[in-house]
């Protein structure tokens, strides 16, 4: 039979995205064979006999009519018993797309849909892919309701949470990235259109907190991914952004503070059970009580005499007594030598 093929301006040899995305998931081994073949194999008015292209494919010769037939029944080309016309890379987009229609109408039919989720895919179809969405698109979606366990409502918003990815990022980053977010909000536990929106609050309050800290710190510079987890971390464990205030709105105190020398000081808060602002004022105040006390009970302890140090001898006001004297004297005295 002689081998033709639509004029085709994105290349000869290349296989494009819209196959691999549409077809290559759902074609047989053969039929994918038998494409690359021929896709390998295109010359204009070169002959394609089915016996060269099954011994180079090793499949039989019913087997390589199977694949003919296949690819054929998914307008990849298009054969009348004499010519086959290899369609156009670009042609394929509309083979995709009612491809893509097909899939809709035969995933509308299971049960999996019924009940509110036919309306939902039918809306993120035509609100997010022009009608075009293709077939591993409805594979997520179902995933979403059936392993996942999304209510309807939770799919559209999961789109509609994503629509700016969508408008600058490839289908195929897209993709991966709304499956990642699906997954997330799977392992915590988001179900319901209620769940997603206290997500979305405690998400604004982290976000509200992390910007208290850094203000209160005068930061001029983002915090890096440490110090964030390290500030998100405080919210976790209760710690509120009034009892951070005690100490961040210490003016004596808040230039010397960094975010580890918070971290210890959230530690001991923590350690004593501390769960409000004015427990940590409490604290603050009976240790300030509790080190005065140590300082007037060293203050009242009687001196004693002690052998005379040379390294002690220069503290404070360097006040010398007569047995640092009789050292000194001692020391700097000559020392007689023999002679002969």
């Amino acid at each position: 039979m002689i081998l033709l093929k639509e004029r085709d301006n994105d290349g000869f040899f290349t296989v494009s995205n819209a196959f691999t995305d549409a077809y290559l998931g759902t074609l047989s081994g053969d039929a994918v064979k038998l494409y690359l073949y021929i896709k390998r194999c295109y010359t204009d008015g070169n002959e394609l006999f089915f016996s060269d292209a099954a011994n180079a494919l090793r499949i039989t010769k019913d087997a390589l009519k199977s694949a003919v037939d296949e690819l054929s029944d998914a307008g990849i080309i298009i054969f009348d018993g004499d010519n086959l016309i290899l369609k156009a890379d670009s042609s394929l987009r509309d083979a995709a797309a009612k491809k893509a229609d097909d899939d809709l109408r035969k995933k509308l039919t299971d049960k999996t849909y019924e009940d509110g989720f036919t309306e939902v895919v039918r809306s993120i179809n035509n609100e997010f892919f022009a009608g075009k969405m293709s077939f591993r698109w409805y594979d997520l979606i179902k995933k979403c309701a059936g392993e996942y366990g999304f209510q309807p409502e939770t799919i559209y918003i999961l789109f509609a949470s994503c629509k700016n990815i969508r408008e600058r990022s490839s289908t195929a980053s897209f993709y991966n990235y709304i499956a990642k977010v699906a997954e997330n909000w799977y392992a915590d536990r988001i179900v319901t259109p209620e769940d997603v929106a206290e997500r979305e609050k405690k998400t604004v309050e982290l976000r509200e907190y992390v910007d208290f800290v850094m203000k209160k710190l005068s930061f001029r510079r983002p915090f890096t991914m440490q110090e964030r987890a390290v500030v998100e971390s405080w919210q976790k464990k209760g710690v509120t952004t009034d009892m951070l205030a005690v100490i961040l709105d210490d003016t004596n105190r808040v230039s010397a503070l960094t975010i580890a020398k918070i971290e210890v000081q959230v530690r001991h808060w923590v350690d004593a059970g501390l769960k409000n602002a004015e427990d940590v004022k409490k604290y603050y105040d009976a240790l300030r009580a509790e080190r005065a006390a140590q300082m007037r009970s060293k203050d009242s302890a009687p001196k004693t005499s002690a052998a005379p140090d040379t390294q002690k001898h220069f503290n404070g006001e360097r006040k010398y007594n007569n047995d640092f004297y009789e050292w000194l004297e001692n020391r700097d005295a000559p020392k007689n030598k023999n002679k002969g």
